[in-house]
């Protein structure tokens, strides 16, 4: 049997192990970002197996690229699951859809977390992935349209995409990276109306269909 002085003496041990357990959470959620480069590494895997080098396969080396050797980023709760475990997009277009709908928002940098070392380069990698967001975006539609016959497919089907592309446009010389990703409701219209890609390319290419029937009647007149 223990005895009162001997747990005296086992006190401070018991109270350092009740406080590891109380910051565990923290602990886990700071190992998001590597979780999330094994996420994306799966999927490039998966692309790889069925020889697949499209659109979501460039994103993904994209976004590798962007975020390899990036472990400190810390990424809040929740994200993972929604980005890794999305029911209608893969998890390329799941990131790059948080990314943008939420400013980049989807990590902790709060100061009490993030140790003093490495605090200041990842704001640096931060401000990288905010400058790179816009141009993975542009990329990442121009590739879908390229799968189009019509080249005014996505634009037609998708009116919110081109008043985004105006501010891509003049994004270097007039407006911040930020003033892009605002516009969260436009952002949330474009990835919504791609959950079913096939279907858009099928509406595009009917319409391109009549539009030449209509124009092979206009000029038998």
């Amino acid at each position: 049997m223990m005895h009162r002085g001997n747990c005296m003496y086992f006190w401070p041990l018991l109270l350092f192990i009740a406080q590891s357990l109380m910051f565990c959470p923290k602990v886990i959620a700071a190992e998001r970002v590597s979780d999330l480069i094994r996420c994306l590494g799966q999927e490039e895997l998966a692309l790889h197996k069925k020889k697949l080098d499209g659109p979501i396969y460039q994103l993904n080396q994209e976004l590798i690229v962007l975020f390899a050797g990036n472990n400190e980023l810390i990424l809040k709760d929740g994200f993972y699951e929604e980005i890794c475990q999305h029911k209608d997009f893969p998890p390329s277009v799941a990131l790059l859809r948080k990314l943008l709908a939420n400013n980049y928002n989807i990590f902790i940098l709060d100061e009490k977390l993030v140790p003093a070392r490495t605090k200041l380069n990842q704001h640096v990698i931060l401000n990288e992935l905010k400058d790179r967001g816009h141009l993975i975006f542009a990329n990442y539609i121009a590739s879908l349209q390229g799968l189009t016959k019509d080249p005014h497919c996505l634009e037609r089907e998708i009116p919110e995409l081109k008043y985004l592309y105006e501010r891509i446009k003049y994004l270097e010389e007039e407006i911040d990276a930020q003033e892009l990703v605002g516009q969260n409701d436009k952002i949330e219209a474009v990835f919504e109306k791609l959950k079913n890609f096939k279907a858009l390319q099928k509406r595009c290419e009917d319409y391109l269909m009549n539009s030449k029937k209509k124009a092979e009647k206009k000029s038998k007149r």
